[in-house]
């Protein structure tokens, strides 16, 4: 079966959902009920007169991680340029896992000028993988992973060197 133009793009109503089917247009005009609506990349029609429809193939999602570093923590790069340095986060990109910290990763950011300021070159942080990251011990003041436990029904973090509840 030879492949034509393509035909079709965007959302199409039919009965069935496989990735890759052939069907006739008399066969897909005789149901005017649709049961499934499925998102295609792109159909076409074959020599045979059958329509062929490919559908997207859905990402199936797995539950979000928890991060172990929220705004607010104290945090110590592990890696990087800034190696050894301990600053606060001020922003935290769950979906990039990424965070600001604050004075750390500085780049220089040309700014236009506007009404309110007169523009330039001006230093502003760029964001850190969370992997080169650890979040520092409030009781030592040394980097520590952090666990999680329950305490009076809520999971709260704790410092694994020394126990100590992060809020």
């Amino acid at each position: 079966m030879s492949q034509g133009a393509p035909v079709f793009s965007g959302r199409l109503l039919v009965n069935f959902v496989k990735r890759i089917t052939c069907v006739s247009f008399r066969w897909l005009l005789r149901f005017s009920k649709p049961l499934i609506e499925i998102e295609t990349t792109l159909s076409w029609v074959a020599s045979d007169n059958s329509l062929i429809i490919m559908s997207k193939k859905e990402k199936k999602t797995r539950f979000a991680p928890k991060l172990h570093i929220k705004k607010g923590d104290r945090v110590k790069v592990i890696a990087g340029n800034d190696k050894g340095e301990v600053g606060e986060v001020t922003e935290v990109f769950p979906d990039k896992n990424r965070a600001i910290v604050e004075n750390l990763n500085m780049k220089k950011k040309h700014r236009k000028p506007t009404q309110d300021s007169p523009g330039g070159i001006v230093d502003i942080s760029a964001s850190i993988h969370l992997s080169n990251l650890m979040l520092v011990d409030p009781k030592s003041g040394e980097a520590t992973r952090i666990g999680r436990k329950l305490v009076d029904g809520k999971l709260v973090r704790y410092a694994k060197k020394s126990g100590e509840l992060i809020k």
